[in-house]
């Protein structure tokens, strides 16, 4: 195994390896730009409303980080201890929202509410510390708890009625050299993990269909991107490979399919239409794919036995008559790690080497790598001992790098795409598998602020207090109207008006400490701003590891989409920070609002020149949470 291991049920384990993953952040090559002037006033004061603020709390019966444990360790000790809880959500399909009011927490009246979709269905009021409680039917719905002096709000996912979607999570290495058409053709079998042929890119193929009702292409944006993709992969063995890295053993597969197309040419076996049709276009792609980085990424953590075994069993499925040569303890190590594996990182190139482009065959390089990595054998593990995402996605956008393809987006349009992001953010999680919902290292931008920390585990979040100012808390960790704050506090400052585009992204996004960018939770959120100072990119975190190449294709597209729809039209979603003062508590309540309303159907509107509407049932029905309707 390269790297190390930890205990992912120790909250001390997993403090280190996040502080460690912030050294290696913040020990980029490139300098990190100089820090903001100090700001000329201290810093607002917590509103009230997240759990950073200590007692009350907002609790449920059944978290969804218990419902995942379930998945992932049935005989868990924390599973035998809400029996009683878990029991009333399989029999009456309930989960019980109550007040928690804390050690000798005191605040007068109060009122407990649950929304469902901006709609309130249920109510109560007491007295602390009489109980205050409301039962529910299990469905996505908004607990909010106000009195006098604040409120709290808690954010409660609805069970899912079918199984955990395992599918497309694993292929065992192959032996030889693919075929190189292989790499190009369509797959004829449904079963096959390799599902779309691969599109084209140029005017003749602004509208690429994809077969098995994936949804087209319909817009290839001239903007530049950036991918990274985490997996288990095998360790190179370089006694039978001579290859000592990845990289290598990636490039090695790259000559060998580049010396078949070779033997093809000398042989005369291609036309000029087979040329320019495949031969070519392969050569290009290959040439392209051979400048994607591998590294070690510790930050991947392996499933559990319960998890791989079900992802196994899914994986057999897809495989069927080659399921009876399949090696179960390789197949063991490429979900659960361990000797011979390594926690693996793939890149595409940077700005420097040119990067992804939909509107020059990003697409298609996408499939390509996927397709080789795949021949080397790869996994990508869903759930780990911790409850949380095992490996994910990451999509960079570029936004402010002049290096790379796409226009500039000013600080202005930046925030506007933010805003719009923050919006929908409820909507774009359940485009990911389940155990992204509420994955600390992208977590939700929720609008009514912070409801768990990033050193908890799943079926935990929400427990451990940290006050805005702390170290544990990174501070005010995923807290968003607090960045409303910090930025409007920021945008007033006498100097902002005077500054140029880049100081005034310096002085938001910078990775100062204090700015408003690093204050929300560094890079650990459904959307990190905090690369734009370093990249140039907004980078979009949420979305689940997968080997489907048609689904990154999608998540990419749609990401770089995203930014090119909202970079204007989300000037409206910037509204809270224009509001007098008076006025922002009202402003923050609008965001709030629109949060709770939005619905994929009105985001594929907002959308409609850029994606396909297919494109959000789509991703729901993979994630599978289209069974919760």
């Amino acid at each position: 195994m390269l790297g190390f291991e930890w205990d992912a049920e120790d909250a001390a384990c997993r403090e280190a390896m996040m502080l460690a993953l912030d050294e290696a952040e913040n020990g980029c090559a490139d300098p990190p730009p100089p820090a903001p002037p100090p700001p000329t006033t201290e810093p607002p004061p917590p509103s009230g409303h997240t759990l950073h603020d200590g007692a009350p709390f907002l609790r449920v019966s059944a978290p969804w980080g218990l419902l995942l444990l379930q998945e992932a360790d049935a005989s868990h000790s924390a599973l035998a201890a809400a029996r009683a809880e878990i029991a009333l959500l399989r029999e009456e399909a309930t989960l019980r929202v109550y007040v928690d009011w804390g050690a000798g927490g005191s605040c007068g009246g109060a009122r407990l509410a649950v929304r469902r979709a901006a709609e309130l269905i249920a109510a109560a009021e007491a007295r602390a510390p009489a109980p205050l409680q409301l039962d529910v039917r299990v469905a996505d719905a908004s607990a909010g708890l106000s009195w006098g002096g604040g409120s709290r709000t808690l954010h409660i996912l609805a069970p899912l009625r079918g199984a955990l979607p395992l599918s497309k999570l694993l292929a065992a290495p192959s032996d030889g050299t693919p075929e190189p058409d292989a790499l190009l053709a369509p797959c004829c079998d449904e079963r096959a993990v390799v599902a779309p042929p691969l599109p084209r890119a140029g005017p003749s193929a602004d509208r690429f269909r994809c077969t098995r009702a994936q949804p087209e292409l319909l817009h290839l944006p001239a903007r530049g991107l950036g991918v990274e993709l985490e997996f288990l992969t095998l360790a190179p063995r370089p006694d039978v490979t001579g290859c000592f890295t990845k990289a290598e053993e990636l490039h090695a597969l790259i000559q060998r399919l580049n010396d078949k197309l070779d033997e093809r040419a000398n042989e005369g076996k291609l036309d000029a239409d087979a040329r320019e049709g495949g031969h070519d276009r392969l050569r290009r792609l290959l040439q392209r794919v051979a400048l994607w980085g591998h590294e070690v990424d510790d930050h991947v953590a392996v499933a559990t036995p319960s998890i791989a075994a079900r992802t196994i069993a899914a994986y057999r499925e897809e495989a069927m008559e080659e399921a009876a040569a399949l090696d179960d303890a390789q197949l063991v190590q490429l979900l659960c790690g361990g000797r011979g594996t390594m926690k693996s990182e793939f890149t595409s190139p940077p700005p420097t080497a040119g990067t992804l482009d939909f509107a020059d065959d990003a697409a298609a390089e996408i499939a390509c790598l996927m397709r080789l990595v795949r021949h080397l054998g790869v996994g990508a593990p869903a759930v780990s001992a911790s409850g949380h995402s095992g490996c994910s996605c990451h999509v960079h956008v570029n936004v402010r790098n002049p290096a790379a393809p796409g226009s500039i987006l000013s600080c202005r349009e930046v925030l506007g795409v933010f805003f719009a992001w923050v919006r929908f953010d409820l909507v774009t999680a359940r485009f990911a598998r389940p155990w992204m919902w509420r994955e600390p290292s992208m977590a939700p931008l929720y609008a009514t602020g912070a409801e768990f920390s990033w050193q908890e585990a799943a079926w935990q979040q929400g427990q451990r207090v940290a006050a805005h100012n702390s170290p544990n808390a990174g501070p005010a960790t995923y807290d968003v109207p607090l960045f409303v704050r910090g930025v409007r506090q920021v945008e007033r400052a006498a100097d902002f008006a005077t500054l140029t585009e880049e100081e005034k992204c310096t002085r938001i996004f910078g990775r100062a400490a204090e700015t408003p960018a690093s204050r929300i939770g560094r890079p650990y959120c459904s959307l990190n701003l905090r690369r734009l100072c370093s990249y140039g990119t907004l980078e979009f975190r949420r979305f689940h590891g997968t080997l489907d190449e048609a689904i990154i294709q999608r998540w990419a597209h749609f990401c770089v989409s995203f930014v090119e729809r909202f970079r204007v039209e989300g000037r409206s979603a910037i509204a809270v920070l224009d509001a007098a003062e008076e006025d922002l508590p009202t402003a923050l309540a609008a965001m709030q609002l629109a949060q709770e309303r939005a619905s994929a159907e009105e985001l594929m509107r907002e959308m409609a020149s850029h994606v396909d509407p297919a494109t959000a049932s789509y991703f729901m029905r993979d994630s599978g949470a289209l069974s919760l309707d």
